[in-house]
C-alpha cells in the first residue's frame, strides 16, 4: 500500500480514479457505462475507503513475544482491577515498567564485553517476571470468573477478557521456550 501510495502523484492518480469511476457508473451523464460490466455501478450507494496508512508492525520475534504477552496479561488485569476485583499485587503499571526496562537491558546487553552472558542473565529475569505476571493474571482471571456479576461487565465482555488471558497463558510457555532456545541454542 505504501509503495502504491507513492506510485503516481496525487493529481494524476485522482484523474485515473475519476475516469474509472465515470466509466463504471450508470452513465446517466455520459450515456451509459463503458466497461462492459454486468450491471452499472450506482455511485450514490458506494462509499469506498481509499485511506492508506503506513502501519508500524513488528514481527513476533522471540525477544518481543515475552513483553507483548506480559503487556496483554497486565492490561487484562488492569481491566479487572478497575472493576473492583483485586488480587493482592503491586500496581499493575509497575510490572509493565519493569518488563520495559528488561527489554532495554536486552538491547543494551549486545554492546557489552560479555554480551552472550549478559543477554542470558536478562532473559532469566524476563522469564521470572513473565512467570510472576502470569500468576497474577491467572488469579485475576479466576476472580473475574467467580465474581463477574458483581461488576459492570456483561457476560460476553467478561468471557472475552478471560479468554484473552487464557490464550496468552497457553502460549507463554512456548514463547519462553523459544526465547530460551534462541538465547542459548538448546531446547531447555
Amino acid at each position: 500500500m505504501q509503495r502504491y501510495s507513492q506510485w503516481l502523484p496525487e493529481a494524476d492518480m485522482r484523474k485515473v480514479i475519476d475516469t474509472l469511476l465515470a466509466a463504471a457508473s450508470d452513465g446517466t451523464a455520459q450515456g451509459g457505462q463503458s466497461l462492459d460490466l454486468t450491471e452499472a455501478l450506482h455511485l450514490e450507494a458506494y462509499f469506498p475507503d481509499t485511506t492508506c496508512v503506513k502501519l508500524h508492525i513488528h514481527f513476533p520475534v522471540d525477544w518481543v513475544l515475552l513483553p507483548d504477552g506480559a503487556r496483554t496479561l497486565i492490561k487484562a488485569a488492569i481491566l479487572i482491577h478497575k472493576r473492583g476485583l483485586q488480587a493482592r499485587m503491586e500496581e499493575p503499571e509497575v510490572f509493565l515498567n519493569r518488563m520495559n526496562r528488561l527489554c532495554m537491558k536486552t538491547i543494551h546487553a549486545r554492546r557489552k564485553k560479555d554480551a552472550k552472558r549478559a543477554r542470558k542473565g536478562v532473559l532469566r529475569e524476563r522469564k521470572k517476571r513473565s512467570g510472576i505476571i502470569a500468576a497474577h493474571a491467572e488469579r485475576h482471571r479466576e476472580l473475574l470468573r467467580e465474581h463477574w456479576r458483581e461488576t459492570d461487565l456483561t457476560e460476553g465482555a467478561a468471557r472475552q477478557i478471560m479468554e484473552r488471558i487464557t490464550t496468552v497463558l497457553e502460549r507463554l510457555p512456548q514463547a519462553i521456550r523459544q526465547a530460551h532456545e534462541r538465547s542459548s541454542g538448546s531446547g531447555r
